[in-house]
């Protein structure tokens, strides 16, 4: 059975979810979201009530990645949204940008990798 998840964009600064050449990921935030979807699943983006709720984006689930593998490939590493490294068997903070140390057990889990539509 296909599932249509949706999240509201409260912040549009290209790391939640992070698109970049077609791909859209939500590696961090939305935590719900990447433990339960599955390839074949939708998500869709809508904007802040202010902002009228308007549509932002439509996103197919392709694949499901365990935290382990998008934080180690090299492809995903210039990727927005790949703010942490494996280091050592433990998670350490790549960017500070974003998030601190204590937004770390929400964020590191399972990773959506999308294609817009």
């Amino acid at each position: 059975m296909t599932h249509i998840y949706y999240h509201i964009l409260r912040y549009d600064d290209g790391v939640a979810p992070c698109v970049d050449r077609g791909t859209l990921t939500l590696a961090i935030c939305k935590p719900a979201i990447r433990r339960s979807a599955k390839a074949g699943d939708w998500v869709l983006g809508i904007s802040t009530k202010s902002r009228g709720h308007k549509l932002c984006y439509v996103a197919k689930v392709t694949q499901k990645i365990d935290r382990h593998g998008y934080y180690v490939r090299r492809s995903y590493r210039p990727r927005g949204d790949c703010i942490y490294r494996l280091n050592g068997g433990r998670f350490q903070l790549r960017n500070y940008r974003v998030h601190g140390e204590a937004d770390k057990k929400r964020d590191v889990g399972a990773c959506l990798d999308t294609r817009t539509q």
